[in-house]
């Protein structure tokens, strides 16, 4: 458990830390981890921000799909959500296409 708690700051891109592990490379329960943290965290709020929909926490995950977060594990959780009717079940992560 120790393991998959010190690298969940890891990013998907490879730019987080404290190893610098990309992709694949992270260990599975600390990329479900890293995801789990943000949605509580955003659908909770905290002093400076007030807490989000879910509709709108999985928005903010989705902007940062295959960069600092697992594009399957945001996918489970996009399930998760419309399964328990949490957001629409015609809702899709999608990500703003890179400005050239």
């Amino acid at each position: 458990m120790a393991l998959l708690v010190r690298h969940q700051q890891e990013r998907y891109d490879g730019l987080g830390y404290p190893s610098g592990m990309k992709g694949e490379w992270i260990p599975l329960g600390a990329r479900i981890l890293a995801v789990a943290q943000a949605y509580t965290e955003l659908t909770e709020g905290n002093e400076a921000s007030s807490p989000l929909s879910a509709q709108e926490a999985l928005a903010r995950i989705c902007a940062s799909r295959g960069v600092r977060y697992d594009p399957k594990v945001i996918d489970v959780l996009t399930e998760i959500l419309r399964t328990r009717g949490l957001i629409p079940m015609s809702a899709e992560c999608r990500v703003a296409p890179a400005e050239v």
